[in-house]
């Protein structure tokens, strides 16, 4: 897909150079129309609105020592006495993990770089389109705690009896995000004339949309043990240990969706054809995935079935870039 959605950036700008500009020299029937190619580099800071927990439904059962109460609440593995009076422990009531609160929000820093190719329209030199691939380097989203939510209880053991309120907390990542983005984008100089003006800011504004190639590679951890023994989870890594802690496989995981971006900044001509730009640019993507998957087991056992789960999801995410770069025209 990626190389199908360059091929076309590529082919549109020959097209349109070839069908409307005028290959020969600066003269009065000169028409404006210039193609060009750019390189720029920055920083960029990403942060998300926020994140959403996708495991779907998976009951746990919690229970507590009597007489220990709100510290003493935790969810029992099945090894565990479960039972009102069995090793001096009550289960006090049952929780959907996947109804829990993604604590953590998508937010880091990165660094970015873009090469594109363009084309100057003519006769309408303020105006230009340009074709461009945005690379975001690999950065870190980690969440020493993933989900958490608050939940009562109770329970009655003959005349003992009591309630309140538990934390519940599950699970916890460690993982990378690496995107790039293959943007169409129509720019406005502001300028008058035909020519671009040499030795002197030009502004220019730009709105553009595109296809955004996201992966993400997590590490899932079981910290607080409630995920391991659901069978739904089991297959996604070997269990480790006395308590049976699924070590769950490091997954890659790829979002592919659109992305829409605007830029704001100013070019400087420092030569015939020769500009030096700055400027800020936003880039925005709905949806970011992360999931659990056993490709390592399956790689290796040909009786294991493929499987994914999706684990949590960033929404509304922001890529808030400043950059410097280069363009040349001819």
């Amino acid at each position: 897909m990626q190389k199908i959605l360059t091929s076309a950036f590529v082919m549109l700008a020959f097209t349109t150079v070839a069908a409307n500009a005028n290959w020969s020299s600066v003269t009065d029937r000169d028409n404006g129309a210039r193609f060009y190619v750019t390189a720029k580099g920055g920083a960029t800071y990403i942060q998300a609105a926020k994140m959403e927990n996708d495991m779907g439904s998976l009951t746990v059962e919690y229970f507590t020592g009597t007489g220990d109460g709100l510290e003493g609440a935790f969810w029992t593995p099945i090894s565990a006495p479960s039972t009102a009076g069995a090793g001096n422990s009550v289960v006090i009531g049952f929780y959907d993990m996947g109804a829990l609160d993604a604590v953590e929000k998508l937010s880091n820093v990165t660094m970015f770089a873009s090469i594109g190719l363009g084309f100057v329209l003519p006769n309408a030199t303020q105006w230009r389109v340009e074709g461009s691939w945005d690379h975001y380097a690999k950065f870190s989203a980690d969440a020493p705690t993933l989900f958490r939510d608050q939940e009562p209880w109770n329970y009655t053991v003959g005349s003992d009896s009591d309630s309140g309120v538990f934390t519940i907390k599950s699970g916890s990542m460690s993982s990378t995000v690496q995107t790039d983005m293959y943007m169409l984008m129509f720019y406005r100089d502001f300028f008058r004339g035909v020519t671009k003006p040499l030795n002197t800011f030009i502004p220019y504004v730009g709105l553009g949309f595109g296809y955004a190639d996201i992966t993400t590679t997590m590490q899932l951890n079981d910290i607080y043990g409630n995920l391991s023994e659901d069978a739904n989870m089991q297959s996604y890594g070997p269990p480790v240990g006395a308590d049976k802690v699924v070590h769950f496989y490091k997954s890659d995981t790829k979002t592919q969706t659109v992305a829409l971006a605007g830029s704001l900044g100013a070019s400087y001509g420092f030569g015939v054809g020769q500009f030096f730009d700055v400027g800020l640019k936003v880039a925005y993507i709905d949806k970011i995935q992360w999931a659990v998957n056993n490709e390592k087991a399956a790689s290796i056992d040909e009786t294991v079935a493929e499987s994914s789960r999706d684990i949590v999801s960033s929404h509304n995410n922001f890529y808030g870039t400043a950059y410097v770069g280069v363009r040349f025209e001819f």
